[in-house]
């Protein structure tokens, strides 16, 4: 089956081709790159005394943590009709499943170490009939579709309703795997995203490429080496090896 979508193969080129520049900055901030002096002699002088390649001489982290740690987040609002005592407490509640306390932190040193970085946020939605806080994609696309009025709860099992969102999922993605498309006509918004990685052993290997939009999310696989060419489309073909749709909904009209 060839893929017809053509935003995928764009996409995913463009993903590939921005990586070196992100590899670039992330061995600055780890001090992998050789020095530069200004003149031979000083090359020979450092050589000479054993000075010229010292992991104390590694500089480039300093401003991307500095700026980092003086990072701090000091409030979070939403739009809610609830009481703003349970806001807080859902917040407080999400804050906590997700690991925000230590991952927040995390995010920042790498947004400052690559200059993008990425958060995506995806609801876990109960169901009465399965003990399991994560459905599968399907049964989630399902819900979503199904209850427009979801209520957002503690993830406690004992709680869950099949009108639940019982909890948030809130990952970081770094810019090797992730990125944005923006509008042409419009810059400021947002046309869809990408985001791909690699599963399996090298003789069993596939890319996945899931891109985002406002209304869905489609799925993609490549088998073998990754591909190269800017816009090969024979050998991409829609993921369901899971078992699910290679298309998902995605109700909330936002990327």
């Amino acid at each position: 089956m060839v893929i017809t979508n053509p935003d995928l193969p764009y996409a995913y080129f463009e993903l590939c081709n921005s990586r070196p520049a992100y590899e670039r900055a992330e061995a600055f901030y780890s001090g992998q790159v050789e020095e530069v002096y200004s003149s031979a002699k000083m090359t020979r002088l450092l050589l000479k005394f054993g000075l010229n390649n010292l992991d104390t001489f590694n500089f480039s982290h300093i401003p991307v943590d500095s700026v980092a740690n003086k990072l701090a987040i000091v409030s979070i609002s939403a739009d809610d009709e609830s009481e703003e005592s349970d806001t807080d407490h859902v917040l407080e509640d999400l804050w906590e499943y997700n690991e925000l306390n230590e991952e927040s932190r995390i995010a920042h040193r790498k947004a400052g170490m690559y200059g993008d970085y990425y958060l995506m946020v995806w609801p876990v939605v109960g169901d009465e009939e399965s003990s399991s806080l994560k459905p599968t994609p399907k049964e989630l696309a399902t819900m979503l579709g199904e209850y427009g009025d979801l209520t957002v709860m503690k993830p406690e099992p004992e709680e869950v309703t099949s009108k639940t969102i019982v909890a948030v999922d809130m990952t970081f993605h770094d810019p090797l795997s992730t990125r944005v498309f923006y509008s042409h006509e419009s810059p400021l918004k947002k046309a869809f995203a990408i985001r791909s990685w690699i599963e399996g052993e090298k003789d069993k290997q596939i890319t996945r490429a899931n891109l985002y939009y406002e209304d869905r999310v489609e799925r993609y696989m490549y088998e073998g080496k990754p591909p190269k060419a800017r816009y090969s489309q024979t050998k991409w073909k829609p993921f369901t090896m899971d078992g699910e749709p290679a298309v998902l909904t995605n109700p909330f009209g936002e990327i």
